[in-house]
């Protein structure tokens, strides 16, 4: 079964490359299960002052249940790869419901 997708940018204007690598990884996680329904992706820019403003968060739904994820880096990029690789980390070890929301710093 396709799950369904969305991504959603707020406070921002998205370049082609960062909707396609966006696309590109939440299709990735479809060989992880093939129970998803739904994908949601959210992108935005946190206004703390921080480095570490930009957030991506995904939800993933399955019948019964949903797992989601935030992560919170420097760059787009880095945050969707964090993200997505948690939620494969928790579908390898067969996680139940889970709503994580630990913000990630870089180490100079």
């Amino acid at each position: 079964m396709k799950m369904n997708e969305s991504i959603q940018i707020t406070s921002l204007s998205a370049l082609d490359k960062l909707i396609g690598f966006a696309n590109n990884t939440l299709n990735s996680l479809e060989q992880y299960s093939s129970q998803f329904i739904d994908a949601q992706m959210i992108l935005k820019c946190n206004k703390s002052g921080s480095v570490y403003d930009r957030l991506c968060q995904i939800r993933l739904v399955t019948p019964g249940q949903y797992i989601s994820v935030s992560r919170q880096c420097q760059t787009f990029e880095e945050a969707i790869l964090q993200t997505t690789e948690v939620l494969k980390q928790l579908q390898i070890k067969g996680q139940p419901i889970t709503n994580d929301k630990k913000q990630t710093r870089l180490k100079n």
